[in-house]
């Protein structure tokens, strides 16, 4: 009844304001499965937030653009509580399913739980790369786009970034050169790594592109069970995907103290158009049509840009620039978006 009432009062939703997430701050969002839900912040994660799902249970990372900081129903109790279960103590498993078999018949004795190839190594998380102070201009390339104003990008080499970024070696200007060698010795070999067996959210691993190539990742969540799919961020590029255990390995710690170089950031200067003809949408963010979405990558692909950082809370915001000239001019001239100065 919860869920029902809830889909009723949020159907149609003004765009958000900048707002500041606080941690345990009550919250509506909308999930992966495009219900409304109650929740709470748990964390702040460059342009995403981790919530829990305070009447399931579970945690997310979603993009900030589907948490609403309203509090609903505050005099219903929360209808998922944490417990423990006493005397009980981890073990390692896998999942050996094939999806034809009961769980009855699974038969994994205790030593086997135990042995090495169950065993998931604990690895600190990514760091982010330090970005200049607001008001400053420096080279990047877009990686990614979820939306025409919500993309990552990639920062310049410190070559191409002025003398006076208020970086260090650090942040922004991490030999990237370095990482790319790293990465090309470990394809040599990664499918001997040990399998992923700790999906736990934020947690780094190594993930098969699907050009047989594997790259650094981290887990989002768990996507689907039967089969076992895991939904994971290519941390260096700002795509997604879901995939199964076996293509999920972990990954050597040497790698995680690189910082990851996909930013997630907010393109500032325009918006949704108000009007819109009968046109395909964003089906995952439907005040955005399709033809929006395919003319900023035409824009953006391949090319080296240049940013001004506007702001950098509750998200980084960017101007980004095109030898001068801002990139999102010509969606506002189709008329696929409009100023938002």
């Amino acid at each position: 009844m919860l869920t029902s009432a809830f889909q009723t009062s949020f159907k149609g939703l003004p765009l958000l304001k900048p707002y500041c997430y606080s941690k345990s701050e009550g919250c509506v969002v909308k999930g992966s499965d495009t219900l409304w839900y109650r929740a709470k912040i748990l964390e702040v994660i460059g342009g995403s937030v981790k919530v829990q799902y305070v009447d399931r249970g579970y945690t997310e990372t979603i993009p900030q653009c589907h948490v609403y900081p309203v509090l609903m129903y505050p005099d219903i109790p929360e209808l998922c509580l944490p417990f423990q279960l006493f005397g009980v103590e981890p073990k390692f498993c896998l999942n050996l399913n094939d999806g034809n078999e009961t769980e009855e018949s699974w038969d994994l004795m205790h030593e086997d739980l135990l042995s090495s190839r169950f065993e998931t190594f604990m690895v600190p998380e990514y760091d982010y790369p330090l970005l200049p102070l607001p008001g400053k201009v420096f080279p990047v390339t877009v990686k990614h786009l979820e939306t025409p104003n919500q993309v990552y990008i990639s920062i310049g080499s410190r070559r191409d970034v002025e003398s006076d970024t208020d970086t260090d070696d650090s942040g922004i200007s991490y030999e990237f050169d370095d990482l790319e060698q790293a990465l090309r010795e470990l394809n040599q070999n990664a499918e001997a790594l040990p399998l992923l067996s700790d999906f736990r959210s934020e947690m780094p691993c190594l993930a098969e592109y699907s050009d047989g190539r594997w790259y650094r990742a981290k887990v989002l969540s768990l996507d689907k069970v039967q089969p076992l799919k895991i939904l994971v961020q290519h941390v260096d590029f700002g795509s997604t995907a879901s995939l199964p255990d076996s293509r999920l390995r972990q990954i050597p710690a040497h790698l995680v103290q690189y910082p990851v170089r996909a930013i997630k950031v907010k393109l500032a200067g325009f918006k949704p158009p108000a009007l819109m003809n009968d046109v395909d949408r964003l089906v995952y963010s439907p005040e955005w049509s399709m033809e929006a979405l395919w003319t900023m990558i035409d824009i953006v692909q391949g090319n080296q840009l240049t940013a001004f950082l506007v702001s950098l809370c509750p998200e980084v915001s960017v101007f980004l620039y095109e030898e001068g000239s801002l990139i999102h001019l010509p969606l506002v001239e189709k008329g696929l978006a409009d100023l938002d100065m």
